[in-house]
């Protein structure tokens, strides 16, 4: 069988990707680097559509040759970085960490990483750059192709319709970019994640099968030139903001497009694809697979390992280390199973396959059901792993149907009857299971409405949101009419902006980023986010009460100055895990702490209440500075938060438990 023409230049637009995925995981600059893996579509689209046209024109094609190749190129490399990822995760990753990566590991096996990550998306779901195998989702994306595009080259041919191939592919194209572009705004996440939204960048590839060399010299070298800088330029110029993918992948995926086209069916390539075919450049294109396995892994392992991320000194050495395994994979893994050294016969590398794929699936099934291996922790160890990590509140569902966008709405206790509603950001969601517990115990029924980020307020707009739908949310509550309305926010976050924990850590928003405005102001500095505050409050309690219900402002808990699973990590003893510098007693809050934070919102607060009839501030400071004592946020039994502001289930239940009783029986059954 005839081999493709080989492509050095092909290779060194490998590297051009890989590279731009390395720098900008590592934040040296390169903002726009993840389109590496639209370079990687194009790229995958073009060499796998031409190989099966090939076959199939000579009438050589056959559907077990084809995933053989598959099963050489990409499974070998896969699993031993897998592999070594679940021996690693052993030592160095938390039972809840470990569990979800057992269930990933699976989703790997079955070639729909892509849609189990799409599925783990969430505000409080564990943070992206700490799941070692996310960046598998790509392959999973190309896995799905190359089911897909050989059957339907196989039917078109078999009914000798090929004349039918190029219109069918143009079509598709069309239709999946038509899907990102709306699922940019309507879906950014399935967006991102899924087939049919990525479709047309392997697409946009499998034409360039059909594509004749460019004939004129000129055309050729500016085709290419244009390619190469429409690619810098999305590395180096990319909007921060702009939504990914949709019509903003189009650059890079057409540099890297007319890059490979200028290539096509020529004896002497292009300045620029020369420029490519350079040796070092060649070099890491060649190990660009086992590179892009191996590099993302090594960073996710530094967050579990809590080890700094912000030096860029300690970013180019984990480049560097990544390019260790990179080259052996490439070596020893690769290159012997891509020319047959290893298992030489189809039957021979697919029994492989199959026995690989069990033993993935044996550990992955294993850590998911023994719930991350428990075992390797203490009754103690566990106590305080379980509690900080556990699931917040209610799973958000429109269980009323009352399509309410982006906003969560369940029933709360047990009766059908809606006695009162549970209105607010993530911190509502954070009492929403303490709220369920005690109406279901009392014979109430309620509801929640819940969206985290945004605010429990009419006539604002967050500045990082634009208008947000609480306008909707009081409009549906003015209709349902429940007898109560408690409201919780995290309002210090709307006025003051982050903690500086938060801004430490994320560095996803300016201090004050998260400024609210309201309708009637102009402008969203600090000053008008407290007039924005209080001016909506006040129309937004009185929207309710005028409506007939008794509302009610529960005071927001503390912030903590370090996430509680610092406490966690000091309380375990993980091999690889250093001892954090963060002990305990770091974490105590005092009265002075919590009203230099927050003493000014809740002052607001409780001001607008008073002013207001049938509206109330409900105190949480008895619970919270218990007889006037500093506030430990743990004990014996375990850790109260999630992360440094959001409280866990078990802590929302051990410190407000018995008070959210006591409102429900006083406010809400004995009215």
């Amino acid at each position: 069988m005839n081999r493709l023409s080989y492509r050095p230049d092909v290779d060194g637009l490998r590297a051009v990707a890989v590279l731009g995925v390395l720098f900008f995981h590592a934040g040296l600059g390169c903002q726009g680097g993840f389109v590496g893996v639209d370079i990687f579509f194009v790229i995958s689209g073009f060499l796998i559509t031409s190989l099966i046209l090939r076959d199939l024109r000579e009438g050589t094609f056959s559907f077990v040759d084809f995933w053989a190749r598959r099963i050489r190129r990409i499974v070998p490399a896969l699993a031993v970085m897998t592999l070594a990822v679940i021996v690693v995760g052993y030592f160095g990753m938390f039972p809840d960490y470990y569990e979800k990566l057992g269930q990933q590991v699976i989703a790997l096996v079955l070639c729909v990483s892509n849609m189990k990550f799409w599925r783990e998306n969430g505000y409080f779901d564990t943070a992206s750059d700490e799941k070692p195998l996310l960046h598998t989702w790509s392959l999973s994306v190309e896995e799905q192709f190359y089911f897909i595009i050989p059957i339907t080259l196989f039917l078109v041919f078999r009914f000798k319709r090929e004349r039918l191939a190029l219109p069918l592919i143009v079509l598709t194209c069309v239709a999946s970019f038509a899907a990102s572009v709306y699922a940019s705004t309507n879906d950014p996440s399935a967006n991102f994640y899924l087939l049919p939204t990525r479709a047309w960048e392997l697409g946009v590839g499998s034409l360039l099968a059909f594509a004749g060399p460019i004939r004129s010299a000129k055309l050729q070298q500016g085709a290419s030139f244009l390619g190469l800088a429409l690619i810098i330029g999305c590395y180096f110029l990319f909007p921060e903001d702009a939504s990914f993918p949709g019509a903003s992948a189009l650059p890079p995926v057409i540099g890297a497009a007319l890059i490979i086209w200028s290539g096509i069916g020529q004896s002497k390539l292009p300045a620029i694809s020369r420029l490519l075919t350079l040796k070092p450049i060649v070099g890491i294109g060649l190990i660009s697979y086992s590179l892009y396995l191996w590099h993302w892994p090594i960073f996710a392992f530094q967050k579990h390992l809590s080890y700094s991320s912000e030096s860029q000194t300690i970013q180019i050495i984990l480049l560097l280390i990544s390019l260790v395994p990179a080259w052996l994979s490439w070596k020893f893994v690769e290159t012997p199973f891509r020319k047959n050294l290893v298992f030489y016969t189809q039957r021979g590398i697919v029994q492989f396959a199959g026995a690989t794929a069990m033993l993935l699936v044996s550990f992955g099934g294993l850590a998911w059901q023994t719930a991350g291996y428990f075992w390797r922790f203490d009754a103690n160890e566990m106590s305080y792993i379980r509690t900080a990590r556990e699931t917040i509140g209610l799973k958000i569902l429109d269980d009323l149907n009352l399509n309410l966008k982006e906003v969560g709405t369940k029933r709360i206790g047990n009766r059908k009857d809606i006695d009162f509603a549970l209105w607010g950001d993530s911190h509502a969601m954070s009492l929403s299971h303490t709220f369920d517990l005690q109406a279901e115990k009392l014979g109430l029924g309620g509801i929640s409405l819940l969206h985290s980020g945004w605010p429990p307020l009419i006539n604002v707009e967050r500045n990082d949101r634009g208008v947000l739908p609480s306008d909707s949310i009081a409009l549906t509550l003015t209709k349902l009419k429940p007898k109560v309305v408690f409201m919780v926010m995290r309002g210090v976050a709307y006025t003051k902006g982050k903690s500086d924990f938060e801004v430490k850590v994320k560095k996803t928003e300016t201090r004050f980023g998260s400024l609210i405005k309201h309708k009637s102001l102009k402008s969203f500095d600090k000053e008008n986010a407290f007039r924005s505050y209080e001016t909506s409050l006040a129309e937004t309690i009185t929207e309710l009460t005028t409506s007939g219900a008794k509302v009610f402002l529960i005071q927001d808990w503390p912030e903590l100055p370090f996430s509680i699973t610092n406490i966690v990590e000091w309380k375990t003893k993980l091999l690889l895990r250093q001892k954090h510098e963060t002990d305990p007693s770091k974490f105590i809050v005092t009265r002075e702490d919590y009203l230099e934070r927050q003493g000014t919102i809740t002052q607001i607060s409780k001001d607008v209440a008073s002013k207001i009839p049938n509206a109330h501030f409900l105190t949480t400071d008895s619970v919270i500075f218990r007889d006037g004592k500093d506030f430990k946020p743990f004990n014996d039994d375990g850790v109260f938060y999630y992360d440094d502001d959001h409280l866990n289930d078990f802590g929302a239940n051990h410190l407000l438990g018995d008070l959210i009783e006591k409102w429900l029986q006083d406010e809400v059954q004995n009215k």
